[in-house]
């Protein structure tokens, strides 16, 4: 029987999503290196793997007030003007410019977020 069924990481991180015959399922998983493996579909970039169960990944509640972008979440990595800053205790300070520039956001399980400032 064709089947989808996703491999993840220890920390549920979605590494593949593949649709094959259900005998090729666990062999897939060994020849791919996938630490995990079970039957479903998910989308890496929507979804990971909590507990066994496909759970929709959170979106972070950051905001950008008087110069400070707050609410991010503890070890995010945060890149801005090509720099790259971990954050440890949930809030960046950002200097007034008159250049508008990208700000991306990457914390898993959260989904990215990127926005201007």
């Amino acid at each position: 029987m064709i089947i989808s069924y996703i491999g993840y990481d220890d920390e549920g991180k979605i590494t593949s999503c593949t649709t094959n015959d259900e005998s090729m399922m666990q062999k897939d998983a060994d020849a791919n290196g996938w630490k995990n493996v079970i039957k479903g579909h998910a989308l890496p970039w929507e979804h990971y793997i909590k507990d066994g169960v496909i759970t929709e990944r959170p979106i972070m509640d950051v905001k950008v007030s008087a110069g400070m972008i707050v609410g991010i979440p503890i070890g995010a990595a945060v890149t801005m003007d090509g720099n790259t800053t971990i954050v440890n205790n949930g809030v960046l300070s950002i200097s007034e410019s008159v250049n508008s520039r990208v700000v991306r956001i990457i914390k898993f399980p959260y989904k990215d977020s990127e926005f201007g400032v």
